[in-house]
């Protein structure tokens, strides 16, 4: 027997909302599991595993790291060794939460693609992301500035997608700021860059930017906790030679 929900009510600060989440809980005990909220389609019975998922674009709440997301599935194999790309979509008859219900929690951006795994916390239903699959990625230099901290630049990029019918790279939705990691050694007067010498008759050598255009690929270093990251790449800079 369902223990009872109230509408209204106080005492002391317990009111009655919390309440109904507590008995909501312990219903879920009784049922042997907790039950997905109305709104959240659940996968096929006895299915196991984590699950493919795109994070939602609308209604996320980036401050808390809460995110919706909708089932993904890969379209095709490649059968051949020139069949180099994948294919994904939304699954037919998959599970979604484009709302908050049952979110994907973590460090995300609107539009990425990770395998996430289900949990349960106080109760309630959450996915988090199998975040290291998918990457490293493609991404092109749109603009460079004067770094402030890390580095010697800070570089604004744009994700890259190959489309298989155009046999061309094109602009994806993610724009950020990420750092190269080559910059973070500094120049001494014998050694430049990543190990090279400064020629004979050559004054002296001024590191500059990677020039907008050159695509790069981007990978993330997490912090020891693995809870947060900087998005970075490796890519040697080129020099200007004085005289």
């Amino acid at each position: 027997m369902a223990l009872p929900r109230f509408t209204k009510g106080q005492t002391g600060n317990l009111e009655f909302s919390a309440l109904n989440e507590a008995f909501e809980a312990i219903d879920n005990l009784r049922r042997g599991g907790e039950r997905p909220p109305e709104r959240f389609k659940p996968r096929a019975a006895g299915a196991a595993g984590p699950i493919l998922v795109k994070v939602a674009t609308t209604t996320s709440d980036p401050v808390l790291q809460r995110w919706g997301w909708v089932e993904m599935e890969l379209l095709n194999v490649p059968s051949s060794v020139s069949a180099t790309y994948l294919t994904y979509a939304v699954k037919t008859g998959g599970a979604t939460s484009n709302g908050l219900e049952v979110p994907i929690v973590g460090n995300l951006n609107p539009g990425e693609i990770c395998l996430a795994n289900r949990q349960v916390g106080n109760g309630l239903p959450y996915y988090i992301p199998t975040r290291e699959v998918f990457e490293p990625f493609a991404a092109k230099i749109i603009s460079v500035a004067t770094a402030s901290t890390l580095g010697q630049f800070t570089y604004t990029v744009q994700e890259q997608y190959f489309n298989p019918t155009t046999n061309a790279f094109v602009n994806g939705g993610l724009i950020f700021d990420c750092v190269n990691l080559a910059e973070l050694v500094a120049d001494t007067t014998s050694l430049y860059g990543v190990g090279f010498n400064k020629p004979s008759g050559v004054s002296s050598l001024v590191r500059s930017r990677v020039r907008v255009g050159v695509v790069v690929q981007i990978f993330r270093v997490f912090d020891a906790d693995h809870l947060s990251f900087k998005r970075c790449f490796t890519m040697p800079n080129p020099y200007t030679v004085v005289c």
